[in-house]
């Protein structure tokens, strides 16, 4: 039959015959586009680096407070670390995820000035989406977010940010802050990137694409929508 006479003609490097019509050869595939290979003059492949996979030890705030930043809301944040050292800020995910103590641990606290903040009504911030749901969405926006970590930075005196960690909705909102604010931000390191587009928000809260990682978390969630 036909198609297996085509087969047969490609596998014998012969220009195949289609229909009595003889087919030249293949195009040559575009590479304008690909990247040449990566070289390896660091000897990585060989000596690959060693990274850390804990965590740094607990550690204790040596100070707290609630910043207010108007529009109702107060927002909760601790200093820990080396009051000398480099200034870094944890901005968690969510929104609304809040901070724990572990978020402390990803920075070395003999190195960093490490601050950590819950967003508008998240974590220990008043008012707090659990309890006063209406007036925890108070202008409660990206735009406004970026202006309470400025506003924060201001309050503790920092000149710049040695570094910005964001994770999930975090990296989206470190981008938009290093963005309104180039000068106050010597690096970003963002972690478990989302940007918030379309296609992440069906995949992760519309058409069910988290299903299969926790069957009964995603039919409660559901349910309650």
């Amino acid at each position: 039959p036909e198609p297996c006479m085509v087969a047969l003609s490609v596998l014998t490097m012969a220009a195949p015959t289609v229909m009595g019509m003889k087919l030249g050869p293949a195009p040559s595939p575009d590479l304008r586009y690909v990247s040449p290979p990566a070289s390896d003059a660091a000897n990585a492949i060989a000596r690959p680096a060693i990274y850390p996979v804990t965590l740094f030890p607990e550690i204790a705030p040596h100070k707290e407070g609630m910043l207010d930043v108007g529009d109702g809301h107060k927002l909760y944040y601790d200093v820990s670390g080396n009051p000398d050292g480099v200034p870094a800020i944890f901005l968690h995910g969510g929104p609304g995820a809040g901070c724990s103590p572990r978020c402390r641990r990803f920075f070395d606290p003999q190195h960093y000035r490490i601050v950590i903040l819950d967003q508008r009504g998240s974590g220990k911030s008043t008012p707090n989406a659990a309890d006063d749901l209406e007036g925890s969405l108070v202008e409660n926006n990206t735009p406004a977010l970026v202006s309470d970590i400025e506003a924060l930075r201001s309050h503790l005196g920092i000149e710049k940010w040695g570094l910005v960690l964001g994770g999930s909705w975090g990296s989206t909102l470190a981008l938009a802050y290093a963005q309104a604010h180039p000068d106050r931000c010597e690096a970003l390191l963002l972690r478990g990137v989302f940007l918030f587009g379309p296609d992440e928000v069906q995949y992760l809260f519309t058409e069910g694409g988290t299903y299969g990682q926790n069957p009964q978390a995603w039919e409660e969630y559901r349910r309650f929508i």
